[in-house]
């Protein structure tokens, strides 16, 4: 999520998308495929994952619930 907002960002302000990027070099090192992502914005997320269904749900601040 994006607390500050700073005009003209540079690399080093671009966390989440670095993280991203990281977070997918991992999972491919490690031979998990990505089937479904919830990205980016400037809004915070909470995540629940059902071990039972598989299903998860990405609680989102103020742009609604979803299930992937």
């Amino acid at each position: 999520a994006q607390m500050f907002a700073f005009t003209g960002q540079n690399e080093a302000m671009r966390i989440g998308e670095r993280n991203i990027l990281a977070s997918h070099k991992v999972l491919q090192e490690l031979r998990i495929p990505v089937v479904a992502e919830h990205t980016g914005g400037s809004f915070g997320r909470t995540i629940e994952f059902s071990c039972n269904g598989g299903a998860l749900e990405v609680r989102t601040i103020g742009h609604g619930t979803f299930i992937i």
